[in-house]
């Protein structure tokens, strides 16, 4: 299965129009944290979920928007998407 990329983060948060994406690198945006950076509450962090499992056909497990809770970074949160989707591969 196909690994998602910060292109496809930028994308779905795009199409939510969060008007501070655009000022991100890549880098920059890999380490912003979703509330202080991105101005994103868990609202909005639910709904990004929903347009990437919507958009890529997917299923993201509540333990990837709960690992965020440590370090609530975008990084942080492709990651844990990543690591499912090898899981998913691997069974």
């Amino acid at each position: 299965m196909k690994q998602l990329s910060m292109r496809d983060i930028r994308t779905a948060m795009s199409d939510m129009l969060v008007p501070t994406v655009q000022n991100f690198t890549e880098e920059e945006l890999f380490s912003a944290d979703f509330w202080a950076d991105l101005q994103m509450d868990e609202r909005k962090i639910l709904c990004l979920t929903s347009n990437l499992e919507n958009t890529y056909h997917i299923k993201i497990p509540g333990l990837v928007i709960e690992s965020i809770q440590m370090k609530n970074t975008v990084g942080t949160f492709l990651s844990a998407i990543n690591q499912h989707l090898i899981d998913l591969d691997e069974n």
